[in-house]
């Protein structure tokens, strides 16, 4: 589909449209989910970094053959934040009031679309300045639908992992999407943090609704193995108890060592916008999961197959 929809009449929440958005990079994603939330919304939008013309050939013709699906060829890696953007200016132009972000692996049930537009209008109502609006995510399945103890229904964060976020077009603008200088590591933390600048709350709904392998979940295969995913546990849940974050991990996440890398320079950044109050406890965690852990790790992470 080309991008030459007229501009329409402003939307509101009542007559506005809805649209899925993501991002894919060089590999067909499994869209079962994603066309089982058709009935859910208006648009499900693929914006497409990719460069191998075999992945662009599936992707677009299978848009083509789903009339839901709208196909955003970049030709090239633009990155998360850039892609993103892009997909939502398009949205923009379709009438599109209501935006879901999801990663292309995202695994959510379906229900998270209605109780995220239910919990948004709740908390307008009760003039809460909602900007962002996310569930709990998790690695493990075993822990899909649970309020992991939380009293309350809604807690108001410190930030959000993109997949699963759920805002409106405006306030999606009014804080200038993400910031294109973040490739992908991070943006989405940066994101957060001017949605707060602009007077917004980051606000996760006390539910898990999605399952998500945030890298390669190390296997509890030895004694080693087992006190790390303890420790990753206990240090996940002590984060969403102190409304750090929105994600629970049971297992250590692992990733090629240029992903690590990548990670580790970014790292630096999150340190300069912890402020005071979470400098402590943001530079634990990054010492911690980029610099110790892979350094523990490092056959897992140069070897995954022996891992």
């Amino acid at each position: 589909m080309q991008m030459n929809v007229a501009l329409l009449e402003a939307p509101n929440a009542e007559t506005g449209k809805s649209a899925i958005v993501i991002v894919t990079y060089n590999k067909v994603p499994n869209f079962a989910i994603f066309e089982e939330a058709t009935d859910s919304v208006d648009y499900i939008i693929v914006c497409d970094n990719s460069s191998d013309p075999h992945v662009i050939d599936d992707l677009s013709g299978y848009c083509q053959r789903h009339s839901k699906f709208i196909y955003i060829q970049n030709n090239a890696n633009l990155g998360i934040s850039k892609a993103y953007n892009k997909a939502v200016a398009y949205a923009q132009q379709l009438g599109v009031y209501w935006l879901y972000f999801f990663d292309d692996d995202a695994n959510f049930d379906v229900a998270w679309l209605r109780a995220a537009k239910k919990a948004w209008l709740e908390l307008e109502a009760q003039n809460k300045p909602v900007g962002l609006l996310a569930p709990i995510i998790t690695n493990d399945k075993a822990y899909m639908h649970s309020t992991l103890g939380f009293r309350g229904r809604y807690s108001v964060i410190a930030s959000a992992i993109t997949s699963g976020i759920f805002t409106t077009v405006d306030a999606f603008n009014r804080c200038g999407g993400y910031n294109p200088d973040y490739f992908v590591d991070w943006a989405d933390l940066e994101l957060c943090r001017r949605m707060k600048q602009c007077g917004c709350s980051v606000i996760r709904l006390n539910e898990v609704f999605i399952y998500q392998a945030f890298g390669r979940n190390l296997k509890n295969s030895n004694i080693r193995n087992r006190l790390i995913n303890t420790y990753i546990k206990s240090s996940s849940v002590l984060s969403l108890k102190l409304n750090k974050s929105n994600t629970l991990s049971t297992y250590y996440s692992v990733y090629s060592v240029s992903r690590y890398k990548d990670q580790k320079v970014s790292a630096l950044w999150t340190m300069k916008h912890s402020g005071i109050k979470n400098l402590g406890f943001r530079l634990f965690l990054i010492l911690m999961h980029h610099v110790v852990l892979p350094k523990i790790l490092l056959k897992e992470v140069l070897y995954p197959s022996r891992g």
